[in-house]
């Protein structure tokens, strides 16, 4: 079943190719920490590294433990605060806290550390369960990205 909600997509980095939909109401940490809702550390690239890469990635190192929160109060009102030593990025400006009240409009690029990059937009994804205003789900799960449409020919 597909749904429309807001989307937090990896487009660089280690969360490259990852998509986490976010519902109504929930707040998320992302960081390096398996603690984080949304974990550096549980992405598919990550978890292909070997124990010397993991040590000597200094890009992956600028990501702080508990890095970025991400509260979705609803479409026109997402907030985005800095938890880091580092950075948070919003389309390349370093914020404290920003808040975004036209996701519908036009989509952000948010910036943790160095490297990765996420998509912060409002879209569609394929859902097992639908993602309504009083469902809060407790931990986001990384969906397949949909296919790229056919060849026009």
């Amino acid at each position: 079943m597909k749904t429309e909600c807001l989307i937090l997509r990896g487009v660089e980095g280690l969360v490259e190719g990852e998509v986490f939909p976010l519902s109504y109401g929930q707040t998320v940490i992302v960081g390096r920490s398996r603690n984080c809702d949304i974990s550096l550390k549980k992405s598919r690239k990550y978890q292909t590294l070997t124990e010397d890469q993991k040590k000597n990635d200094t890009d992956f190192l600028s990501v702080s433990r508990r890095h970025t929160k991400i509260s979705f109060y609803n479409s026109q009102s997402i907030e985005i605060e800095d938890m880091s030593a580092n950075g948070t990025y919003v389309n390349g400006e370093k914020v404290s806290k920003k808040v975004i009240g036209d996701i519908k409009d036009k989509s952000y690029e948010l910036r943790l550390g160095t490297r990765e990059k996420f998509k912060l937009e409002w879209g569609q994804v394929e859902l097992e369960m639908p993602v309504a205003a009083d469902h809060v789900a407790q931990v986001p799960q990384p969906v397949a990205p949909p296919a790229p449409p056919p060849a026009a020919g």
